[in-house]
């Protein structure tokens, strides 16, 4: 019996020049995705922030009431438009790029409106406490940072830590 058989086998050489093209395309097509996803999120970001930017520079017309009467928005709207055109993220990242280990942030009070900044925070020595005041006006988005207040915490549960507040003003970027 004669047994044909008309398929010829592969070299290995094809076979591996397959497989690594194959993956090549895969890993191409996932980091293209994963690209295109950042760039998607990034340009979400820009809306929101243009969206905020135009709701917080655009005039408040007045507003009708059913019966005709117009008033102008009231105080806590204008406040509230103010507060979303503050760029927020890139206020906090200059404070938390400042902070150190030796440095341990208690609170942090912004105040939009006269765009007055208050910190609260403990360091392990007055030197710590300048240090952090220096580097946080270090990228210009915080100015005029100075210490307001230092004490030694000489509390019951005293870790020897040195309280300090900072006031300061920033830059606000719409």
């Amino acid at each position: 019996m004669i047994r044909l058989d008309f398929a010829r086998a592969v070299p290995l050489t094809v076979q591996v020049l397959r497989w690594g093209l194959f993956s090549a395309g895969f890993a191409v097509t996932v980091w293209t995705y994963i690209l295109s996803e950042e760039l998607q999120h990034r340009l979400d970001a820009l809306d929101w922030k243009q969206d905020a930017s135009a709701a917080s520079a655009q005039q408040v017309s007045p507003t009708e009431h059913r019966e005709g009467v117009t008033t102008a928005p009231g105080p806590q709207v204008r406040e509230v438009l103010r507060e979303l055109g503050v760029d927020w993220r890139g206020l906090f990242v200059a404070i938390e790029s400042s902070v150190t280990p030796q440095i341990r942030i208690i609170s942090i009070r912004p105040d939009p409106q006269r765009q007055l900044l208050v910190i609260q925070a403990k360091a392990t020595n007055g030197e710590q406490a300048l240090r952090f005041v220096e580097r946080l006006q270090a990228d210009g988005t915080i100015t005029d940072a100075h210490l307001v207040h230092e004490a030694h915490d000489d509390g019951d549960d005293s870790d020897g830590l040195l309280d300090f507040s900072i006031s300061a003003h920033w830059t606000v970027e719409s």
